[in-house]
């Protein structure tokens, strides 16, 4: 929830909570861009009138977001003038709410939102990942497995090759990295290693560096969507008997 008001932010929360979600607060937007790339969220609450800033410019930014642009947004606010309400539309919501709204109407509405989970957007799904490879599901993760542990190990390289255009690790990680993505089904990885081969082949370190920025939580929703820690753990242990056993 992106609301500047303490009460506000407060009363919300637990009606919220009482229902069994679990809600993060923010006050500005830079502390909620860091709380969406730390721990993915199914939708942001947002206010109109913050301080400082308008919940439409922070609506614009998330939707020209390479990794979040999909990303659930029901506008929480007691603004609800014509014109803003247009913009908001504009840009892509999926819900407006005018304040005070109820606990009941406030549930529902996130309820309503959070059917429709916008990260299987960002991945083929495992049906398909599975019909296209003929993996079984034990299978399946561990090449989930094998993705996360390329993409976190390319991450080092890639920030190196951000500052760096001509780093030749950087440049090879990024290559094997696309081939990764398309294996495992991750579409939005693909789109941004096509982005930041675009943007180095025109020299552009500015939309290079910000596509960069956003791999660490690329890489969190990788492994939340191959079922959490517990089933990439299982994974990487059923690779490490594999080993021993030879």
């Amino acid at each position: 929830m992106l609301e500047d008001d303490e009460i506000s932010a407060r009363l919300a929360s637990r009606m919220l909570r009482t229902h069994g979600h679990e809600v993060h607060t923010a006050a500005k937007s830079d502390a909620a861009w860091v709380r969406l790339q730390e721990s993915p969220v199914d939708v942001l609450l947002l206010d109109t009138e913050l301080d400082g800033e308008q919940g439409c410019e922070v609506l614009a930014g998330i939707r020209d977001d390479i990794l979040f642009k999909d990303l659930a947004v029901v506008v929480y606010s007691s603004v609800s003038r014509r014109d803003i309400v247009q913009r908001y539309l504009s840009l892509g919501v999926q819900g407006i709410l005018v304040k005070p709204a109820s606990a009941e109407r406030l549930n529902h509405e996130v309820d309503r939102v959070t059917a429709k989970v916008w990260r299987k957007k960002l991945f083929e799904s495992p049906d398909a990942v599975q019909a296209r490879t003929g993996l079984m599901p034990a299978e399946l993760t561990r090449l989930y497995h094998d993705a996360a542990e390329e993409l976190r190990n390319a991450i080092p390289e890639l920030i190196t090759l951000a500052d760096d255009p001509t780093h030749a690790t950087g440049l090879t990680k990024l290559t094997a990295l696309k081939s990764c993505a398309i294996n495992v089904g991750y579409l939005r990885l693909s789109q941004m290693v096509q982005s930041m081969q675009g943007a180095l082949a025109a020299g552009d370190t500015v939309v290079l560096k910000r596509i960069v920025d956003r791999l660490p939580a690329a890489l969190r929703l990788l492994v939340l969507h191959s079922g959490g820690d517990e089933a990439m753990a299982a994974a990487a242990g059923a690779a490490e008997g594999e080993k021993a056993a030879e």
